[in-house]
């Protein structure tokens, strides 16, 4: 089942809200459309507002940080929308905002950015439908226990390793909105997968992460030389605030090894070429009392989550020379 496994904890839209409040709905059913009619006329006095269309409804988290725009956010309203048989549609995304201290009401931040691109359609936050009641002409809810922080017991996104192949879709969704790849086969099932290094030969990225300090990122970029220099690998290091969006998008697309640590780092390590390697490095956490120290690979869902990828996973200690062939891994 698409929910084996995962956990309440933190994110659902239907069950509850991690804000604390139970997202309750009442639902009527009415026996005729005169019914519907009459009920409608006695709770407002202009009738519903329509809107048009095929909608999608979720619950969005910290839209102002990429990993949760796209995972807490679009990525569970993604399930829903494959369910449903609307997996390449045009949809108009409505959003149920959480703000917090960086958050706030008027804000614009990447999530607005991402959200229409993604739908197709209009974009619009649940606190802006001021008309007292709306009609839909047809719209699809559920974000419940389908997002990333909704962990499961595998490892994985929700609906990657079930039928729906949620995961790659997603991937692929995404990168045609931002015309990465052909639209027209990239949502088609039966639509040649071409796995392996390009012709122009291996491409990389090394994705900066928070967590990573001025020592890592210097040992980052010498082997970033070295391994241009002995031909085995063309790596980029990408630094967010660098390059937008789109521009990441692209270089993610492109590349045959993604290379970061544990968190929003590690994130897109799935829009790596079909075929390719994901080297998640982890990082060391400090968990219990008596405090103790132990290795953790977080966000583990990208990369093992993703079926046409390979994971590899390092211990934060030293290695041996021979632990990591790039040439080896660069190759299906």
């Amino acid at each position: 089942m698409l929910i084996e496994g995962c956990s309440d904890f933190f994110m659902g839209d239907v069950d509850y809200e991690p804000t604390g409040n139970r997202f309750e709905p009442l639902i009527h059913i009415f026996d005729s459309p005169l019914d519907a009619e009459m009920w409608i006329m006695h709770h407002t006095i202009t009738g519903a507002t329509f809107r048009p269309g095929l909608t999608v409804y979720g619950f969005a988290l910290y839209m102002h940080n990429v990993g949760h725009a796209l995972y807490d956010g679009l990525y569970p309203m993604f399930v829903s929308m494959l369910r449903f048989g609307y997996g390449a549609a045009d949809v108009n995304v409505l959003f149920k905002m959480v703000y917090n201290g960086v958050l706030r009401p008027g804000m614009h931040v990447i999530g607005d950015d991402i959200a229409p691109v993604f739908g197709g359609g209009t974009y619009t936050h649940l606190d802006d439908l001021t008309d007292g009641l709306y009609r839909f002409q047809r719209i699809i809810v559920g974000s419940r226990r389908m997002a990333h922080r909704s962990f499961n017991t595998y490892s994985t996104l929700p609906g990657s390793y079930t039928y729906e192949n949620s995961l790659w879709y997603f991937s692929r969704r995404l990168q045609a909105r931002y015309g990465l790849i052909d639209s027209k086969t990239a949502m088609d099932p039966a639509a040649e997968v071409k796995t392996g290094v390009s012709s122009d030969g291996c491409k990389g990225v090394i994705t900066d992460n928070k967590r990573f300090d001025a020592t890592d990122r210097k040992m980052f970029f010498d082997l970033i030389e070295k391994l241009k220099d002995e031909g085995v690998c063309d790596f980029t290091f990408v630094d967010w605030k660098k390059y937008t969006f789109e521009e990441q998008l692209e270089l993610f697309t492109n590349s045959d090894v993604y290379v970061s640590g544990v968190g929003t780092g590690i994130t897109r390590a799935h829009l790596t070429r079909p075929g390719g390697a994901v080297v998640n490095l982890g990082e060391l956490e400090k968990f219990g009392i008596p405090e103790r120290v132990q290795i953790s690979y977080r966000d583990v869902q990208f990369a093992a989550g993703a079926p046409y990828l390979q994971a590899l996973y390092y211990p934060a200690k030293a290695r041996p020379s021979n632990a990591f062939d790039l040439n080896s891994v660069s190759k299906p």
